[in-house]
């Protein structure tokens, strides 16, 4: 094998961190090996409002319920799947195949349901090895069980469940994510990163301190959704916007002066503030949930802004670290009040990282 194309479509940061870990993880096992990371939502006017869409789902409740409700009929309907494909997916192909032929690559691995339909249509014209990371825990997509993939990457049991429903020929293994490498901090080390921030940001070290984050493009609507919370409590905040850099500019200029809230746009330390941090309150993003519980934090998390992270709501109540608080909003400082009291239990993940999913399909 010398050429590896993952295959991604830009819709919120957690799929580009997927494919990154993906790539980072072959690497590793085999630096000699080319690989490539290729966005074709680019390929078409529609398909780049994508992200775009996914923002306005988790702020508006009309797109939301459009958004859930494709997603239902997508599921249910071979024929309002093909209508899916049709309107929002066809005009990809072409581009995609183009670039497919060009690229000529060993094995295509690919971390979005649509990507996957798109790579499905391509390989009836054109052979090439082909791998399937799923990126959600529990709630699954038609579209990711493709009879076209050598080999299917699921992350729990209940995902695998759904997805041979879908299709009983799929080729699959189970207890796989596309996350990358959680390093586990010791004490000294969490300790020495907690003093360091403090210092630089003014924040009292022996202070409790809560992390905030949307996973991406649902941190506009968290913080609107905990706005009260944010002005009006005694903890010390770490907000983190990711790539939204308008409301990064906006909580700054609001929160000026504040010394007990610090706003962050897109890190490459998140793992190190999480480590650090007392509590994290999140939405249910999949990788999210999983860096957390590989760290083996506290955290409390919001409702699910999309359907396809509504099965993460079950995932999230098998770790006793973890509270789900869903649109109850009003309870939360009851609940950060219990959650701080309580003592971190020591819990494993069973789901294997993308250093295992690297090791699988360099085989191939």
């Amino acid at each position: 094998m010398k050429k590896v194309l993952i295959v991604i479509g830009d819709a919120g940061a957690g799929h580009l961190s997927c494919a990154n870990a993906t790539k980072n993880a072959i690497k590793k096992l085999d630096n000699s090996i080319s690989v490539d990371i290729i966005d074709i939502f680019q390929f078409s006017r529609m398909s780049r409002m994508y992200n775009f869409a996914l923002y306005l789902v988790s702020g508006s409740k009309f797109i939301e319920f459009f958004f859930n409700t494709s997603f239902t009929l997508i599921n249910k309907s071979k024929l309002f799947s093909e209508l899916a494909y049709f309107f929002a997916l066809k005009p990809i192909v072409k581009p995609t195949l183009k670039y497919l032929k060009e690229y000529n690559p060993d094995l295509v691995v690919s971390n979005n349901a649509l990507t996957v339909e798109v790579l499905s249509r391509c390989k009836k014209e054109f052979s090439f090895k082909y791998v399937i990371t799923v990126p959600d825990l529990v709630t699954m997509v038609r579209w990711w069980a493709s009879s076209e993939a050598d080999l299917i990457f699921s992350p729990t049991k209940k995902a695998t469940e759904q997805l041979l429903s879908f299709n009983p020929d799929c080729h699959i293994l189970t207890g796989y994510y596309p996350l990358r490498e959680i390093k586990e901090f010791s004490k000294e080390e969490i300790l020495s990163y907690r003093k360091i921030f403090c210092e630089e940001y003014d924040f009292e070290f022996n202070k409790e301190t809560i992390l905030i984050t949307g996973c991406g493009v649902s941190t506009a609507w968290l913080v609107s959704k905990l706005k009260n919370f944010i002005q009006n409590t005694e903890y010390q905040l770490i907000i983190l916007t990711g790539k939204d850099r308008v409301l990064e500019k906006r909580l700054k200029k609001r929160y000026k002066g504040n010394k007990k809230i610090h706003i962050s746009g897109y890190t490459n330390d998140i793992l190190k503030l999480f480590a650090i941090s007392d509590l994290i309150i999140s939405k249910t993003g999949p990788a999210t949930i999983l860096e957390i519980e590989k760290l083996n934090k506290k955290a409390i998390f919001t409702e699910p802004p999309a359907m396809q992270e509504f099965g993460n709501v079950e995932y999230i109540k098998n770790n006793p670290n973890f509270s789900y608080i869903g649109s109850k909003y009003e309870q939360l400082p009851e609940l950060i009040h219990e959650m701080l009291a309580k003592e971190e239990v020591k819990y494993k993940s069973e789901i294997q990282d993308a250093n295992s999913i690297a090791k699988i399909i360099l085989k191939l």
